[in-house]
């Protein structure tokens, strides 16, 4: 199989997984009225005994027509309320009805009013840059026991926010520039909700995470924001090199039909339904070499120019079940002692005798486990969900700013769905379910489980206020300066040595991409 077409079969599993999501966010015992004036128009929100929230609030025009592969712009003022008490569509994406009009985000806050400016966070979903939505997020708990201000946000995806083409000007980055937008309008109306414009976090999840690696080397992200954490996205691998994305949009457009005189005119004359068709399988990431993106995260990292903002860089310690599980035992495939090897040829070229030498067959439960736990510690594959290069990150950055790293840990945390044979533990997007209620959660939290989401909040919510990490009768968080520096979220919060968790060692010793 080549490594192309087991990156589309994985891409595949993500867009399964992910698609269709529900709107989490709920209005119990809720009123409407509350008016807040923004900068282009007034909004009236939604009142609970607890939060305020007011959702669907358009951050820019809509990307549509000749706006479509273009810039973000601002939207059109308005005088009377606008009626902020629904989220709205999501952007264009596989398996959801969305709408290309998505430019929006949802803004929650303590009912009460404060004295003080609160901090902001700014959250950006994961999906693969395929899928997802702000509204899947609904952070009420943070938003009431942290005290602050948090801003969910949708940003063009797929075809739509990332396609680089010759014949589209500026093309390969608008879900980037989207997202510095968002960024922007939160600056300008952060204090009509009560928060601080100049206390602004952007944090991310997967996809989320890598965008905000890319707003940390971009000249436009400049000062719009004070911190960021980066949840299970590194930096420190290679992001798509725009020859190598230009070629992927070129196929695209010839798919499209749109290999003609007009490209551009062509792309933006087809319906979204065909662009989504002639664009399936392709691999999404932000493009190195725009004026958006003009170098690699990591190659920033490394030299210290970058906007040195404190970070929290964290992953989970069985990211890769997340893809392993559905692909192989949740499909009744479960991987067998046979495959095993053979897939790890497949994976890993010239050092897979090396790394079967290194996770052999018996050190683990089950074949599918096995590959499991190679690919959560390194896989040079989309989506780079690995922990070695998360520990990477932390490593490069903290040469230059103020980082702390973690790892979530919970073997516990209820999957999504339940497979048979095959344990969920803390995969990819478990620890989603302990900061938010999350749309695709699995089971309930216990109340050991919520007593752990509550003290990752209290350090999220203390780190945007203060650059210091703290939750209350829960441990110090050290500032990272080696791979035993790093916090792991479980039963009980204690220190974990990464490196030797991972074996990150042994793929440093084998000049992987991003070691």
């Amino acid at each position: 199989m080549s490594r192309r077409k087991s990156v589309r079969i994985i891409l595949a599993l993500v867009v399964c997984l992910l698609a269709g999501w529900g709107l989490p966010v709920t209005a119990a015992a809720a009123a409407v009225g509350q008016v807040v004036d923004t900068d282009r128009g007034p909004v009236r929100g939604v009142v609970t005994e607890k939060i305020r929230s007011f959702q669907g609030i358009p951050y820019a025009a809509a990307p549509v027509g000749a706006r479509r592969w273009a810039s973000p712009a601002e939207p059109a003022s308005w005088t009377e309320p606008l009626d902020a008490s629904r989220a709205s569509a999501a952007c264009p994406q596989p398996g959801v009805a969305g709408d290309e009009d998505c430019l929006k985000l949802n803004v929650f806050t303590p009912a009460e009013p404060s004295g003080a400016k609160r901090p902001v966070l700014v959250w950006f979903h994961g999906g693969g840059f395929v899928v997802g939505s702000g509204a899947l997020y609904d952070p009420a708990r943070m938003v009431e026991r942290g005290d602050v201000v948090v801003v969910t946000v949708n940003y063009r995806l797929g075809v739509l926010g990332f396609l680089a083409h010759r014949s589209l000007e500026g093309s390969g980055d608008f879900g980037l520039e989207d997202q510095q937008a968002a960024l922007r309008w939160v600056k300008r109306n952060a204090a009509a909700f009560g928060g601080d414009p100049d206390l602004v976090t952007a944090f991310g999840e997967s996809a989320g995470a890598t965008g905000l690696c890319g707003q940390l080397v971009s000249p436009g992200a400049a000062g719009l924001f004070r911190r960021a954490i980066l949840q299970s996205g590194p930096c420190a691998v290679p992001f798509r090199a725009r020859e190598e994305a230009e070629s992927e949009g070129a196929r695209v457009a010839d798919a499209a039909g749109c290999a003609g005189e007009d490209p551009a005119g062509c792309l933006r004359g087809r319906s979204v339904a065909e662009l989504l068709a002639a664009s399936g399988g392709q691999v999404w990431q932000p493009v190195v070499g725009t004026p958006v993106l003009p170098v690699q995260p990591a190659d920033a990292l490394r030299s210290g120019d970058f906007h040195q903002v404190d970070l929290l860089v964290g992953g989970n310690r069985d990211e890769a079940r997340f893809l392993v599980g559905p692909r192989y035992d949740g499909a009744g495939k479960p991987v067998t002692a046979e495959q095993y090897p053979e897939l790890i040829r497949q994976g890993y070229g010239a050092n897979a005798d090396k790394v079967l030498a290194r996770y052999p067959l018996g050190d683990y439960p089950t074949p599918s486990l096995a590959l499991a736990a190679v690919n959560t510690d390194y896989q040079d594959a989309m989506p780079r969900i690995s922990v070695c290069p998360t520990l990477w990150t932390a490593q490069l950055a903290a040469r230059h700013a103020t980082v702390r790293a973690y790892e979530f840990s919970d073997r516990t945390a209820p999957p999504r769905k339940e497979i048979p044979g095959f344990p969920g533990g803390a995969q990819h997007t478990a620890e989603l379910q302990y900061l938010f209620r999350y749309a695709e959660a699995g089971a309930e939290l216990t109340a050991p489980q919520r007593a752990l989401g509550d003290a990752m909040i209290g350090y999220w919510t203390s780190f945007a206020r203060t650059g210091v990490p703290a939750s209350p009768g829960a441990p110090v968080w050290p500032r990272f300066g080696a791979s035993s520096d790093v916090l792991a979220f479980s039963g009980g919060i204690g220190l974990v040595d990464l490196a030797a968790e991972h074996q990150c060692g042994f793929w440093s010793s084998l000049g992987v991409p991003g070691s």
